[in-house]
């Protein structure tokens, strides 16, 4: 009869003999480990994706070797990327940084502007680059996000004491919320929002367009006093 410790000899096994094949399948396929069992069938129980990465870490351990095995053939069936990796050189990391000073704009926010982003592409990913820690990227991800940084138009007026202070008087003045402001407009400038320019008010969106802050302020400005 076996012991518990010749059982788990028998069904388990180093890494170390497959760490190099587990990294150069994740850079052939593109695919990490979450995606890979995301498309898998039939997964053996038990097995995660943080343990496949946890498999692939310099420092070997011991996995099971139907775990090991399935993970194996299903990244050896899976094909070639299609997109073509760039390396990530120090121009790059500092064209990167110069347009995140530039316009103040977070990778979260660059990366889910309004537009769909390319499939695979995250902030962390941007944050891995810029980081050192990610060697690599795809050229359709890096060609997306310095175009949308290119083409980003910062808002002219920020969120502070000076700002808000005419548009608090004119609130007092005329009695008058930001809403219900607006309601009485026929036509608002194009993008124009009433809940974004409360937001710029109350301080939880910190710039706004410059056209924007005025044409709200010359709303005000032909209103009556509250009292008239």
């Amino acid at each position: 009869m076996l012991s518990a410790y010749e059982e788990i000899a028998r069904d388990h096994i180093s890494t170390a003999l497959y760490v190099d094949e587990l990294r150069a399948h994740k850079r052939r396929t593109g695919i990490n480990a979450r995606h890979l069992l995301k498309q898998a069938k039939d997964i053996p129980e038990g097995l995660t994706a943080r343990e496949i990465d946890r498999w692939i870490k310099p420092r070997p351990t011991a996995a099971r070797r139907d775990h090991l095995d399935f993970v194996l053939d299903l990244w050896r069936r899976q094909p070639d990327r299609t997109d073509d990796l760039i390396p990530v050189t120090p121009e790059m990391v500092a064209e990167i940084k110069a347009h995140r000073r530039r316009t103040g704009v977070s990778f979260y926010a660059i990366i889910y502007n309004g537009t769909e982003p390319p499939e695979g592409l995250h902030p962390a990913t941007l944050y891995q680059v810029v980081g050192g820690t990610q060697r690599s990227i795809r050229k359709k991800h890096y060609e997306y996000m310095i175009a949308a940084y290119e083409n980003y138009r910062r808002p002219d007026i920020r969120h502070s004491a000076e700002t808000i202070a005419p548009l608090r008087a004119e609130q007092e003045r005329t009695g008058l919320s930001i809403s219900r402001l607006v309601r009485l407009q026929n036509k608002t400038p194009e993008g124009f929002s009433a809940t974004r320019m409360q937001r710029f008010f109350n301080g939880y969106q910190k710039t706004v367009p410059k056209e924007h802050y005025n044409y709200l302020l010359s709303c005000y400005a032909a209103q009556p006093e509250k009292n008239k």
